[in-house]
């Protein structure tokens, strides 16, 4: 990725800062550039405000591990099947527990 498709969303971001989803996409970018503190920044905020989508927790917890903050991957992954618990969506729960899973064997 471009540096100007940071830009792009940063305009996005500017005309409507509550979009959950356009932080999301931020954070998709940032991560694409190696720039993890600033894509967990953003993946953070997308939770904050209240994104409708799970998948976030799986790339909040992958990018939280490339950074080695192992506890804080384990965390988002719980807060996420959690989440998918309240909203009785079996099929993501079954997935972010075996992404947790995975973590923790890596873990060691």
């Amino acid at each position: 990725m471009h540096p100007s498709s940071i830009a792009h969303f940063e305009r996005m971001l500017q005309e409507d800062p509550a979009n959950p989803v356009f932080h999301y996409m931020m954070g998709n970018e940032l991560r694409k550039l190696a720039l993890l503190d600033q894509a967990v920044d953003a993946f953070r905020r997308a939770l904050h405000l209240k994104i409708d989508h799970l998948g976030v927790y799986l790339v909040l917890s992958e990018t939280l591990e490339a950074l080695g903050r192992f506890e804080e991957a384990i965390e988002a992954l719980e807060t996420g099947i959690e989440e998918a618990k309240r909203r009785d969506y079996e099929l993501a729960q079954l997935h972010l527990r075996g992404c947790l899973d995975q973590l923790r064997m890596r873990r060691g």
